[in-house]
């Protein structure tokens, strides 16, 4: 009973923080995008405390989402008896839901992708034409120095991106009577841990080097009490 519940909670909890993680970085950069844009703009503290409601409850809704789509790694999950007399925890989809899980996987690693770097390519835009005028330099010399200023925060997503194609293509291409095969089994939970890879980097890859969330970072109580620890 144990097994049956750790097999289907397990892959549900990896499959859905990896999603929501994607999602809120997607959120983020919008959110800083918004942020960017209104700037240029006279609002009072109300409409700033509405929209910020908004966000959050949009976030929310988002997140409900995410979080619903991935419930049937919880129903299609089961134990079944292999060759040797194993026990291994596998899904066994029907077509319909094949094709649904497969819709899904590209949608929750590509779409949180593209909103990205729109809003990250879209928010240097917005940086570069402001102090391109206050500058007194051209728009392109600015927008250049712009990106080079924030490129770490463009390293993160497209290295996530990268390092989840092997396990796409493994999935894809490897049939369900290759699975017996020890070396494969080893060679797709390497897919697995190397797909991972950039999420569990994300301090190094993403806050560490930008000045912005290294200070926001030092402002929690994680951050207070490392830097207590450090010193």
């Amino acid at each position: 009973m144990i097994n049956l519940i750790l097999c289907k909670t397990i892959p549900y909890a990896v499959k859905t923080l990896t999603y929501v993680s994607k999602w809120s970085m997607a959120y983020v950069s919008l959110t800083r995008l918004h942020k960017t844009t209104i700037k240029e703009s006279i609002l009072t503290s109300k409409h700033l405390s509405s929209a910020d409601k908004k966000q959050t409850l949009f976030y929310t809704v988002c997140m409900f989402c995410v979080i619903a789509s991935t419930t049937t790694e919880i129903f299609f999950h089961q134990l079944v008896k292999t060759k040797g007399s194993m026990i291994q925890c596998v899904i066994n989809y029907s077509m319909f839901w094949s094709r649904f899980d497969t819709v899904l996987l590209f949608i929750h690693h590509l779409v949180p992708f593209v909103i990205y770097v729109y809003s990250f390519l879209m928010t240097i835009r917005l940086l570069a034409q402001s102090r391109s005028s206050t500058q007194k330099q051209s728009f392109s010399v600015t927008f250049v120095k712009q990106m080079q200023k924030c490129k770490n925060q463009l390293i993160c997503p497209f290295l996530m991106l990268i390092s989840t194609l092997p396990q796409l293509i493994i999935v894809f291409a490897v049939d369900c009577d290759q699975w017996y095969n020890m070396w494969l089994r080893y060679l797709i939970l390497a897919m697995y841990l190397i797909a991972h890879t950039p999420e569990v980097l994300t301090f190094i890859l993403l806050i560490y080097p930008s000045t912005v969330y290294k200070c926001a970072f030092q402002q929690t109580i994680i951050g207070k009490r490392l830097s207590t620890i450090l010193k």
